[in-house]
């Protein structure tokens, strides 16, 4: 990277009532193209300035439904390019876009009801959503276990894409459901794994962790518990891997990596130690973002973000640390470019302000803050945020423009 932004214009094409391909975002630049400018022929949803926005209308993307909060839940894979945006009111829905040549494009749409299944009540899937690979989940805070615990009590469905087709393939629920537990709707994320993808799924101070045993079976591998504050929100996984939280742990919170790097069910405890430890009240540990040889954990008590490189001995030690304003690590990602390079983000809830830091030779700088143009005060901008080697996508899921509550996401374009 350059250490700078590129601040395009993405026009959303919309094709209506084509399952699978709902929408097309194509990127153009003002600079270079007259005629880059909004076409509401189109649909385009962007102003001709200089933000970048994947907004849905409930009319053209989710179909129904006037209060969404698409843009709730966002996660990227910078390996594959893909991003994962999540809606949760009512059933909830979820959509993948994919970046094909100059287009970014909505390539799945998740709907259970769209998939045949047979759902009931206010299940709000879309809640939490993590991808990977081939693979992504999608939480729900309010589906019915089976048999049923009560109400909240969760559940999550892990979809696969073959030979590029995405399919849902099976529901997890908790080992014992409780009502009230919100098992994954919280937090859940998953790995596409050669030595044996795995899917992670908090619930109450634990994290459930399946494995994929082939033939479209997830089975139930072990539970991590802790009697700790939190321990269960806000995971993130890679293979052999995963990082979580514990908010309420120690004097300000503490973090770890699990890790099992060949597939045989042992993982190994690894914490995120801090140089200084962090004050009490701090948070620490709760957004968390893993890739590669780095993660980035949050502290939205002390607003700190910390950025920890994973060794060649397969030692974490913290690398950088930035403090910011109140509000400062409401959400965060992060991706690991290689050889010293890495970028990463992290929101605020206090502003519209979104950080974006850089690293050359394992050093870390503040590069740019990135603004949404249109006013977002109320609109929940930076709860939830994710990124891939091309693209920052930041979840506004309370935005009104197409609707009371409908939501969007921002897009900005790095420039490699």
């Amino acid at each position: 990277m350059t250490g700078s932004l590129a601040q395009k214009i993405f026009k959303l094409y919309v094709n209506p009532g084509q399952p699978g391909l709902q929408g097309t975002m194509v990127l153009c630049d003002p600079d270079e193209d007259i005629n880059c400018v909004p076409d509401s022929n189109v649909g385009t949803i962007s102003s001709a300035l200089d933000i970048d926005e994947i907004a849905t209308a409930e009319s053209e993307i989710f179909g129904a439904g006037s209060t969404l909060l698409f843009g709730a839940a966002v996660n990227g894979d910078p390996d594959t390019g893909r991003l994962i945006v999540g809606g949760f009111i009512g059933q909830g829905t979820s959509h993948v876009f994919e970046k094909q040549g100059d287009a970014l494009v909505e390539t799945f749409r998740f709907n259970v009801f769209d998939a045949g299944i047979d759902e009931t009540g206010d299940a709000k899937w879309g809640r939490d959503v993590f991808i990977n690979g081939d693979l992504f989940i999608d939480g729900s805070e309010g589906a019915e276990a089976v048999p049923p615990a009560g109400a909240n009590d969760g559940a999550a469905w892990i979809v696969i894409n073959i030979a590029g087709t995405w399919t849902p393939e099976e529901r997890i629920q908790s080992p014992s459901p409780v009502s009230g537990r919100k098992f994954a709707g919280r937090g859940c994320a998953i790995a596409d794994d050669p030595n044996g993808s795995f899917a992670v799924a908090g619930e109450s101070g634990s994290v459930h962790i399946y494995r994929d045993a082939g033939g479209g079976s997830w089975p139930f591998e072990q539970t991590i518990s802790k009697s700790w504050t939190n321990f269960n929100g806000f995971l993130s996984a890679q293979p052999g891997m995963w990082l979580g939280g514990a908010t309420g742990e120690g004097v300000g919170g503490k973090a770890f990596v699990y890790e099992d790097l060949t597939g045989s069910g042992t993982w190994t405890e690894k914490e995120l130690v801090p140089d200084v430890p962090v004050p009490s009240g701090a948070a620490f540990g709760i957004r968390t973002s893993i890739h590669g040889d780095l993660a980035i954990v949050g502290a939205t008590g002390s607003n700190e973000v910390y950025i920890f490189r994973r060794d060649t001995d397969g030692v974490w030690s913290q690398e950088a640390k930035f403090e910011g304003d109140s509000g400062f690590a409401q959400d965060l990602a992060i991706a690991d470019r290689g050889n010293g390079v890495g970028v990463a983000t992290a929101c605020s809830s206090s502003s519209t302000d979104v950080s974006v830091f850089e690293s050359s030779n394992n050093v870390w700088e503040l590069v740019g803050v990135v603004n949404p143009t249109p006013d977002v005060t109320g609109d929940a901008f930076g709860d939830s945020s994710g990124m891939t080697n091309d693209f920052i996508v930041v979840g506004s899921p309370l935005d009104d423009d197409a609707g009371s509550d409908a939501g969007k996401a921002f897009v900005w374009q790095l420039l490699s």
